[in-house]
């Protein structure tokens, strides 16, 4: 009985980190730019348990729960969203936008940018909804004096994309998993249009109502185990 208890107890704590997977993707319906998070399950360890004699010697599998064994980010397209606003960008096809800020660089695909007044000159750079550098595809801050006529941001990919560092929802960060960041020779920016989220909100929703499942079903055999063997304890 302590394996069944054990065993439902991961099927509940696997449901539940998938849960936190889903939620942050229905959180981010209407986060420009984002990338959902895929998370994929795995059986742990069998056991093998020896069958009675009459059983020929055959061992049976027992299993012992399951894990949540990794979380991968589909960088699917998303559906681009015209604005007007000529400091917007979408990227259709492959690449990020650089943005530098006080932690460093990182990448997003998120391209809703404004002007903001240079500190001690004239001019304007061009930056993101958290005052982050937006850079050209030089890896410079983009600034204009007039606030017309604004360089294009940079597009960079990179040589595994599927190997950078997913922070704050919808920042990345490169690593030696993804390579250096390379700046895009023809990319296809759109200014005047927003990616919209990549999130399905069918899709999450269905998903969240079979993890939902997955965590009832799992606690209620955590009970039952444990009623077992109050009961068994009861009857020494």
């Amino acid at each position: 009985m302590l394996k069944s208890f054990l065993t439902a107890s991961s099927g509940v704590l696997t449901a539940q980190k998938g849960m936190e997977v889903v939620s942050n993707n229905l959180s981010n319906l209407d986060s420009a730019g984002y990338k959902a998070d895929k998370a994929s399950f795995a059986d742990l360890m069998h056991s093998s348990i020896k069958a009675a004699a009459s059983a020929e010697g055959k061992s049976v599998s027992s299993g012992n729960g399951v894990k949540l064994s990794d979380t991968v980010t589909d960088f699917s397209q998303g559906p681009l969203q015209q604005t007007g606003y000529k400091n917007d960008y979408a990227i259709f096809g492959d690449g990020f936008f650089a943005v530098q800020d006080e932690n460093g660089t990182h990448y997003t695909r998120d391209g809703s940018f404004r002007l903001s007044s240079a500190q001690g000159k004239n001019g304007f750079y061009l930056v993101d909804a958290k005052g982050g550098f937006v850079l050209d595809e030089k890896g410079q801050r983009i600034f204009s004096e007039s606030g017309q006529n604004v360089t294009a941001p940079g597009v960079f990919r990179f040589f595994n994309k599927e190997g950078l560092l997913k922070k704050d929802g919808n920042s990345f960060y490169e690593t030696e998993l993804s390579g250096k960041a390379e700046a895009a020779l023809k990319p296809d920016c759109r200014a005047g249009y927003i990616e919209s989220s990549a999130s399905d909100v069918a899709e999450e929703l269905s998903e969240a109502i079979m993890l939902q499942r997955s965590f009832a079903l799992n606690a209620k055999m955590a009970q039952t185990s444990d009623e077992v063997m109050q009961t068994l304890n009861n009857l020494r």
